[in-house]
C-alpha cells in the first residue's frame, strides 16, 4: 500500500491528534499525478492510501483526484473508506 497525504487540513478535533498543531496545507494535482505515475506500470493491483494527518475527503481537489482515471487494478482508500 502507498500512503500519500494530499493534505493536512482536517474537520474533526481528536484530543489525541497532533494534526491540530500544522497548518492546512494541500498537495497539488499535479504532484498527487506525478506521484501516481511512478507507480501505475507496475503489473500487480495498487493500493493508494490517501491518508495522513488530514482528512483526504476535504482536499478542494478530492473529484478530480478520484477521478483520475487508475488503472484497473488500483484501489483507493480514503482514510477508512475503500473506494474500488
Amino acid at each position: 500500500m502507498i500512503n500519500i497525504e494530499i493534505t493536512t487540513k482536517c474537520n474533526f478535533d481528536c484530543n489525541y491528534c497532533c494534526s491540530k498543531t500544522y497548518p492546512d496545507e494541500m498537495m497539488t494535482f499535479d504532484k498527487f499525478k506525478s506521484i501516481v505515475d511512478m507507480w501505475i506500470d507496475i503489473e500487480q493491483p495498487i493500493e493508494f492510501n490517501l491518508t495522513g494527518e488530514g482528512e483526504g475527503l476535504r482536499h478542494l481537489d478530492i473529484r478530480r483526484i478520484h477521478k483520475n482515471q487508475l488503472p484497473p487494478p488500483c484501489i483507493i482508500y480514503y482514510q477508512w473508506v475503500c473506494i474500488e
